[in-house]
């Protein structure tokens, strides 16, 4: 069975693009409740070096109900190539994952200090 992957970006060097956002639900497509949980976001760079970074759970009402988000910071975007990652959520007795995220990033011309 082949892997199920959402492909975003591709991104260049230096950018700091806006939150990445992660809509959880259930095996029959339902959003689940997130209230309670914490938020992780699992990357592996290009080099194979891995990074963890805390996400946000958003409050669990309306239109953010069973939304995770994850907002880039200088330096996520530095290393050229692949990378892959997972949206990941828990409240210690639940754990789940997000569908496997690639992106690429390629060299920018140059990386202006704005």
């Amino acid at each position: 069975m082949s892997e199920i992957c959402t492909v975003i970006g591709p991104y260049r060097q230096g950018e700091i693009p806006p939150p990445l956002i992660v809509t959880f639900r259930d095996e029959i497509g339902t959003v689940i409740d997130l209230s309670g949980y914490a938020g992780r976001f699992e990357v592996e760079r290009p080099d194979g070096t891995l990074a963890a970074p805390t996400a946000t759970i958003l409050p669990q009402s309306g239109s953010s109900r069973g939304q995770w988000e994850y907002a880039w910071v200088d330096g996520d975007l530095a290393l050229r190539g692949d990378y892959r990652g997972e949206a990941w959520v828990g409240n210690g007795t639940n754990r789940y994952a997000s569908v496997r995220l690639v992106w690429s990033v390629d060299a920018a011309i140059a990386v202006p200090a704005i």
